[in-house]
């Protein structure tokens, strides 16, 4: 989505997805910002190569944006550079910052997935959850364990088997490799501590998978960035919410993100 602009953003998608459902949120970000914003297909979604739903070793994910990042920053070697993570891909963003943080200028995650174990998780079912529904994520948890306890031999030889399966139909990945699993969370602690630049989180206060309220303590334990909770919103609906477009616009005018201002 270009623009005649000095910022550019770069946006990666959420579990299952792919950029083609980025399209609104990102047109509304070129719209509301004036930045220039690319949409990734992260490696086995979308248009990208690779094996569906597979990575080949754990880390690939990020490494990848690293290497998108590195090669528009060649490109453009005097622009603003800011990442934005949805979801896993906030997780991807998260695991990057960890490792390559240099390339960046600023980030936004909305709704960052920071895994299970991660004091965000929301552990509850949905109070109008419909019991006798097909359920949404099935994981195969002998397979799970069997890899886990064979360690790097057992991801050596059993990796990329799937381990990770969603009730979704096409265009959606419908499946993860034990690889790509293990590849969606992040050491948050570590990701968040890593980041010495301008941080935005965004969460929906009904997100179904989360607990907005517990974002501004840990985001504030381990770094300097601001928490928005966008009320009312949800783990789907927060990208396409408009006051989430107009958070991301109002820090990027208040904030000399990479020196050069507005």
């Amino acid at each position: 989505f270009p623009a005649d602009s000095q910022r550019i953003v770069v946006m990666v998608h959420g579990v299952t997805g792919s950029s083609q459902f980025l399209n609104e949120p990102a047109g509304q970000i070129r719209e509301a910002t004036g930045a220039s914003v690319y949409a990734l297909d992260l490696r086995g979604h979308g248009d990208s190569g690779g094996q569906r739903g597979g990575i080949d070793y754990v880390g690939q994910y990020e490494d990848d944006l690293a290497d998108v990042l590195a090669a528009i920053r060649q490109d453009n070697p005097e622009h603003e550079l800011i990442v934005l993570g949805y979801s896993m891909g906030g997780a991807v963003v998260l695991r990057h910052a960890a490792q390559h943080n240099e390339t960046v200028d600023g980030y936004v995650l909305v709704s960052p997935n920071l895994g299970p174990e991660a004091p965000t998780a929301r552990t509850d079912a949905p109070v109008d959850a419909d019991p006798d529904a097909e359920p949404f994520l099935a994981l195969h948890i002998p397979r799970i364990i069997g890899i886990a306890f064979l360690g790097g031999v057992g991801d050596f030889v059993f990796g990329a088997m799937p381990t990770m399966f969603f009730n979704l139909p096409e265009p959606f990945v419908n499946t993860y490799s034990y690889r790509a699993m293990m590849n969606s969370t992040p050491d948050y602690a570590a990701g968040f501590e890593a980041i010495d630049q301008l941080l935005l989180v965004i969460v929906g206060s009904e997100d179904e998978t989360m607990q907005a309220d517990v974002f501004p303590t840990l985001v504030g334990e381990y770094s300097d960035g601001v928490v928005h909770i966008v009320d009312g919103a949800n783990h789907d609906g927060i990208l396409y919410s408009g006051e989430t477009i107009s958070v991301i616009d109002d820090w990027m005018l208040g904030a000399e993100i990479g020196g050069l201002g507005d």
